[in-house]
């Protein structure tokens, strides 16, 4: 289903009724989405045609917090047949969405946030979605939207959550309409494959500033196995942003695996209440990535005194 209100409808529909949704991407592959569907073993299929199911809420007062409450399929291009299905726990829900309100200072005085992530992400519906609702905030979406500039003055928007990619895409629309005086947070979400298809994050993060001087900018890196992020960073005056992923975000706890782990260089483990501990029907995949309670992310970074995580740099071969 792709997004739109409908989405949103049938997510809180299907939690409201105790069911644990499964995000299905609309962009995924016809073959690949019928994989999901079948691996998931889900009751009902949800589309974009037909009435919804219409029925009494449903509250579960004897809900544990490590019981499933989402379960969203990553790793398209690198699993096959069938990506990987991350289980996320109420707890994991409810201590990123606590986390994310209270780090980026989201107010319940009228927050309105244009979303343009996609909601089928744990980094759209979890870190987004979820917690601008908590805060009795307005979601703003604008899918296939052409002149996004004139959205943010019609709908008032004070935050505005995209990719790095995305706001590179948009930044020369507000060149030219000088849009959005109300817009007082920016959240940048960089999964690893955003890092490498943003070139330059520094330069965007100045042109963002200039464009808005009165934004607070975050940029937040993360994987659907963190509830869509893991690290997080106020880069307002950041001014070495081209390396930086960010500090421990919320209650997770970091650490490095390596050779080099000693020296603060190696690959970057994750754990805490806001991270999955397995994957569904994957045991072998759930060994591979999951050690304990420790989430391998494969990432080499580096961690400096002060717990600033930064991709690490590409050594010279044979070095």
């Amino acid at each position: 289903m792709p997004t739109s209100a409908r989405w949103v409808q049938a997510f809180l529909g299907a939690l409201l009724s105790g069911a644990v949704p499964v995000l299905v991407p609309d962009a995924l592959p016809a073959p690949v989405a019928r994989r999901v569907i079948a691996d998931s073993s889900a009751d009902f299929v949800l589309g974009p045609d037909g009435a919804l199911p219409d029925g009494t809420a449903y509250i579960d007062d004897g809900a544990a917090l490590d019981d499933p409450a989402l379960l969203c399929y990553t790793g398209t291009a690198a699993r096959q047949p069938v990506p990987a299905g991350v289980e996320l726990s109420n707890e994991n829900l409810l201590s990123a969405v606590s986390s994310v309100v209270g780090a980026l200072g989201l107010p319940a005085d009228g927050l309105r946030n244009l979303v343009l992530l996609p909601l089928a992400h744990a980094s759209g519906c979890v870190d987004q979605l979820l917690p601008t609702f908590a805060v009795g905030g307005t979601v703003v979406l604008a899918p296939g939207a052409r002149r996004l500039a004139e959205v943010l003055d019609a709908e008032r928007v004070d935050t505005i959550s995209a990719t790095p990619r995305i706001f590179a895409g948009l930044l020369p629309e507000l060149a030219v309409r000088q849009a959005g005086s109300a817009v007082r947070r920016i959240s940048k979400a960089c999964h690893r494959s955003e890092r490498a298809a943003a070139a330059a994050p520094a330069t965007l993060t100045a042109a963002l500033r200039a464009r808005f001087p009165a934004a607070r900018q975050w940029s937040v890196w993360g994987a659907t196995e963190t509830s869509g992020i893991g690290l997080m960073v106020d880069d307002t005056d950041l001014t070495d942003t081209g390396s930086t992923l960010g500090f421990a975000f919320g209650g997770t706890e970091l650490a490095l695996a390596g050779p080099q782990a000693d020296q603060g260089r190696g690959e970057l483990l994750c754990r805490g209440p806001n991270v999955s501990r397995r994957y569904w029907n994957d045991p072998v995949a759930a060994r591979a990535r999951f050690s304990g309670s420790w989430f391998h992310t494969g990432d080499q970074v580096s961690i400096d005194r002060d717990g600033l995580v930064r991709i690490a740099p590409k050594r010279a071969s044979g070095l």
